[in-house]
């Protein structure tokens, strides 16, 4: 079935469509071809109403098999939206193998829909394992494809991943960086897509929280965090309750920030997941300077830091690096925080920014 009349089926009436499709589906006599075309729907259907534990069950219990032995463009589709999936749950590896595959075959077959999300899926991998560049690469030829050949549900995520990036910059692209943040928010709450629009709550918290107006980036960080919890994206929920802390500690609203950051540190560590625990734990350690146990937080920031070394994840080391220069600032050591912040900058060449 074609990806245009499952947006008609999905906008509105999942509930009313996804029941009938499982009756089907347990019919004894029913086609073999209309069996998968039926299953591939309800899987598509279940992702779009952020059930992705569900939708992952389906493909892994030898549905996505069955399209890939196909090796046509129900194949690449398929790839690429189980990669998307394993992306959001923060499995990466599995994700981008998937997601490579599925380009590769749709390229073939001309699909270019699924080339444009399997590019994207990529850049997200990319960005989240800290190669911005690489990123941005993927995500620009993604754009380029989608505006040539007219791919427009394609674009809420991408325009809310550029407006970050932009916004990367510097002060002077701020009002471009908005603008794609905010058509990425709009299109995706227009047509009532979870995962588009927790996307553009984080970048625009993050992008707001980076202007110094943390009271409305909270207000999109929990927003976020919400839109997460309803999807049980573990993976997405850390971040939530990492940016939610970030800003509660801004505000001086320390209770706050120590629930979630312990929440956010269970997650990661429940997860095995290096990446969002350095940040939980340098957020951990900037509460404790701020609460009078210098000793303690310098440490915990440390540790933060060292996780970033031990995965040789530089970006994610520029990220670590203020946390520890304010945390001097705070102890009156202004020779270290100086060094500190020449590290950074050092540090951020290295990374693409």
């Amino acid at each position: 079935m074609e990806a245009a009349t499952r947006l008609c089926l999905v906008r509105g009436t999942t509930t009313t469509v996804v029941q009938p499709i499982q009756r089907l589906l347990a019919a004894p006599d029913l086609p073999e071809e209309i069996r998968l075309t039926l299953a591939g729907l309800e899987v598509y259907i279940l992702r779009h109403r952020g059930e992705l534990d569900a939708a992952l069950a389906r493909y892994q219990d030898g549905l996505l098999e069955q399209f890939v032995a196909q090796d046509g463009r129900e194949a690449a589709e398929h790839l690429i939206t189980f990669a998307t999936m394993l992306q959001q749950k923060g499995l990466y590896e599995q994700a981008g193998q998937a997601s490579q595959e599925g380009v590769q075959r749709a390229r073939r077959v001309q699909d270019w829909n699924s080339v444009i999300r399997g590019l994207f899926c990529w850049g997200r991998i990319l960005y989240f394992q800290g190669d911005t560049g690489g990123a941005l690469a993927q995500l620009q030829e993604a754009i380029q494809l989608a505006r040539q050949y007219k791919v427009h549900a394609a674009l809420p995520p991408m325009f809310s991943l550029a407006g970050y990036i932009t916004s990367l910059k510097g002060p002077a692209q701020m009002p471009e960086a908005m603008a794609l943040l905010t058509e990425g928010l709009e299109l995706a709450r227009r047509d009532d897509n979870l995962m588009d629009a927790a996307e553009a709550l984080n970048n625009l918290g993050n992008v707001v929280m980076a202007e110094g107006r943390y009271s409305a980036a909270k207000q999109y960080f929990r927003e976020y965090l919400e839109v997460c919890e309803r999807m049980a994206l573990p993976s997405e929920e850390t971040f939530a309750h990492l940016n939610v802390a970030a800003t509660a500690l801004e505000l001086g609203h320390t209770g706050d920030v120590d629930y979630h950051v312990k929440r956010a540190l269970t997650l990661s560590r429940g997860a095995g997941r290096r990446f969002p625990e350095a940040f939980a734990l340098a957020l951990q350690g900037l509460l404790k300077v701020h609460v009078g146990e210098p000793g303690a937080g310098l440490a915990l920031i440390e540790s933060g830091l060292q996780v970033a070394r031990d995965i040789s994840n530089r970006y994610l080391e520029a990220q670590i690096l203020p946390y520890q220069a304010e945390a001097a600032l705070l102890t009156g050591n202004i020779t270290q925080a100086e060094a500190l912040l020449n590290a950074l900058d050092a540090s951020a060449a290295k990374a693409g920014h």
